[in-house]
This record gives C-alpha cells, structure tokens and sequence, in this order.
C-alpha cells in the first residue's frame, strides 16, 4: 500500500511541523534514496511495513513541476520557480491552471511510461520468477505476501525484517502489559 505523508515545513525550510518526524532534509534525502524516513508523520518511529532497503525496481520521476519536487523537499518552498507554479496554481486564471496542470500531468506520465522498462527489468533481476512481470509473461499467479520460500537475498531481506518488526511489536506489547 502506497500512502502519502503529509507534513508541514516549517518557514525556515528545515524544521518540520511535527519536530519528532524529522526535518525536511531527513525527508528529503527519503525522497531522494527512496527509503522510509526514519519516524513517521506523526513523529514515531516505522513499525508497520517498512522496507529496511530501497525497492529495487523503484526508479524516479525527476523535474515533473517545482511544486513536486517542493512536495518532497528537492526545491526550497522559497524558489522563484515554486513561488510562480504557486501563484499559477492557486491563482484567478482559470485557464492558465489548467494548462500547467495538464502539462505536468502530461511530463509525469512521459517519465512513468519511460522508466516502465526499467521497472520491469529490475524487478525482474531483483526476484527471478517470482517477479511479477516474469510471473504475468508465463501466465502464472503472482507470488503472495505469505510465500515462506525466499530465492532471491531481496526478498530474504525483506521477510527478515518483516519478521524483525512483529517480534518488536510482540515484545513492545508485553511490556505494556506488564
């Protein structure tokens, strides 16, 4: 599941509206090597899902507009570039709006459709058969969450730690038991 995090920077362009999430260059270094940051919007630390590592097959979306990349802290909130996206954006010109709109629709899209064959090849070199593209290619079901049978060190990563942050869990609840 793919959930957006919103959070607040601060006029300073580093300090976060929720100081225990982390600072804004926390978060985009995130963005930037596309892992987890280390605490969630709220300020606690990942337990649910989290990835100790960078997907493999996730690739970038670069320059779509300069309020993107302000979305996830590659401009400043101050550019002159993200002030004048911003005024077009929530601007009276309902025309102009629109147009930018659909232009960074439109470079979002190109780049998406662009990096699909990367996507595919690395996620394919990251899991073998069990790939999702090598398992749609042969006709055959994808593999499930559950699968207890890891062949690929990525995917014994991933179960390691998934496994790593139940027990956490488990122990964080006897401890509040007690």
């Amino acid at each position: 599941t793919i959930l957006p995090w919103f959070v607040g920077i601060m006029d300073d362009n580093e300090t976060l509206e929720v100081q225990e999430s982390g600072t804004r260059s926390q978060l985009a270094a995130a963005h930037r090597d596309m892992t987890a940051p280390p605490n969630s919007p709220s300020g606690y630390p990942n337990k649910y899902g989290s990835i100790p590592f960078r997907f493999p097959a996730a690739v970038e979306l670069f320059n779509v507009s300069p309020i993107a990349d302000a979305l996830v802290g590659r401009r400043l909130w101050d550019s002159p570039a993200v002030v004048a996206e911003r005024h077009i954006l929530l601007g009276p010109d309902y025309m102009a709006r629109n147009k930018l709109i659909q232009e960074i629709r439109t470079r979002a899209l190109d780049q998406a459709r662009s990096n699909m064959q990367v996507v595919q090849q690395m996620e394919r070199q990251a899991f073998g058969k069990k790939s999702y593209w090598s398992c749609k290619e042969a006709g055959e079901q994808w593999v499930s969450d559950d699968d207890d049978d890891p062949d690929s060190e990525t995917e014994a990563a991933y179960i390691a730690a998934e496994e790593a942050a139940a027990a956490a869990d488990v122990a964080e609840e006897r401890s509040a038991d007690m």
